[in-house]
């Protein structure tokens, strides 16, 4: 399903069977990490991911309104912060490890971003997308992955 929305790219959640799988591929993360979900829509990944991980932090940051209310709704009685805006705006200086759902052009003009403010070590997972100017240093082909849909790779990077 796609939600169209006027932004830079749509509301396109990540399907329940490929989040899981990507959780699934995350893994436990180590104490003191600190996740963070850009353009995290209604907040379904975080949502599944904290529950595997609750000792570590969660952050999703949306522009678009209508799923930045449905996020913070789904989240209310949680940990998990949901910040309202667009992610060149907020600081990803405390992020251990980031997730992506955004379109190539977004992708690249998150690059110099990620580059400035991740510290050594940091991993950002992009969901279908790859950064055009950054070798991966790990392609997933997704089992759940349908080859008539997105969904199909997660690209893994470590800054």
């Amino acid at each position: 399903m796609m939600v169209l929305l006027p932004s830079r790219a749509p509301f396109v959640p990540t399907r329940t069977e490929v989040m899981h799988e990507i959780v699934s591929l995350i893994g436990t993360l180590p104490k003191g990490s600190v996740f963070y979900d850009l353009g995290c829509g209604d907040a379904r990944m975080l949502i599944e991911i904290a529950k595997q991980n609750p000792q570590a932090k969660f952050v999703g940051i949306e522009f678009q309104f209508i799923p930045y209310f449905i996020a913070r709704y789904r989240t209310r009685g949680t940990s998990i912060q949901i910040r309202h805006g667009m992610f060149e705006t907020h600081s990803l200086a405390d992020a251990t490890h980031v997730y992506t759902y955004l379109y190539p052009q977004v992708m690249d003009a998150l690059l110099a971003k990620v580059e400035k403010e991740l510290k050594p070590g940091a991993s950002v997972y992009s969901l279908d997308f790859v950064f055009s100017k950054r070798k991966e240093d790990r392609e997933v082909a997704l089992s759940t992955g349908d080859p008539k849909k997105l969904g199909r790779k997660l690209y893994v990077y470590t800054f």
